[in-house]
């Protein structure tokens, strides 16, 4: 009993020689990260609608000094997407954002009246024409071409369509460098013609003022490659076949 007493008193010298406890800072608390701003189009924004089968919609309008016309148009992630404006005097600028996501993909400051890219996510997309100058016409473009896709093991694709007076059908297809590419539009008055670009690098292949409805090149380098069907007669079907080899 003596030994436990002395043990006891011992343990209570030293707790009392070491000093105060130590005081706990609290937890800090957690900032709630700000919420990221998300453009949302205005009660005016216009849709655009492609109309059955079509691969682009054009629209025309008119903007005062310093406004800016909205458009929303659903698209789907991995698509291209090509979009510009004219106006008489090129001050009218592209801004585009996704309506979900909020992400921007150009903003009117770049002074841009074209963009192209590959739409990260399947979502409305926000179109802004935004005036820079004083009140002006202008005609918006919008292009989603229809990506072409072989069947296994296939080294072609035979697509057919419907065109108007002097409209054009868009498509791209993912190719390599050294391929073979042949590209062969039948239409009933031989007047849908093709013309073909590599999306990445810009550089043409065959354009329609050549007057082809067929073509075949070894590709200059891996990317997609947009084909287009181009009617310069009257309204009329066309077949397409595109193979690579």
């Amino acid at each position: 009993m003596i030994t436990q007493g002395a043990d006891y008193v011992a343990f209570l010298a030293a707790a009392q020689s070491s000093g105060p406890a130590p005081t706990v800072a609290p937890a800090p608390v957690a900032t709630p990260a700000p919420t990221p701003f998300v453009p949302q189009p205005g009660p005016q924004a216009t849709r655009v609608q492609f109309a059955p089968g079509a691969t682009s919609a054009t629209v025309q309008g008119q903007l005062a000094a310093g406004a800016i016309a909205e458009y929303v148009l659903r698209a789907s992630a991995n698509q291209w997407m090509m979009v510009s404006v004219y106006s008489p005097k090129d001050d009218v600028w592209l801004e585009i954002s996704g309506v979900q996501d909020g992400q921007p993909l150009l903003r009117a400051a770049l002074g841009q009246t074209t963009w192209s890219g590959v739409l990260p996510g399947t979502q409305d997309y926000l179109i802004k024409a935004v005036s820079m100058g004083g009140a002006t016409s202008f005609t918006l473009s919008v292009i989603i071409p229809q990506r072409i896709q072989f069947a296994a093991g296939a080294t072609s694709a035979t697509l057919t369509g419907q065109l108007a007076a002097h409209e054009t059908d868009e498509y791209v297809l993912r190719a390599m460098a050294g391929q073979t590419m042949t590209v062969a539009i039948t239409a009933p008055n031989n007047d849908v013609l093709v013309e073909i670009y590599g999306i990445e690098d810009g550089q043409p292949l065959v354009r329609t003022v050549m007057g082809l409805s067929q073509w075949t090149g070894v590709l200059p380098a891996t990317q997609d490659y947009d084909v287009k069907a181009v009617s310069v007669g009257g309204a009329t079907s066309y077949t397409m076949k595109v193979t690579i080899e």
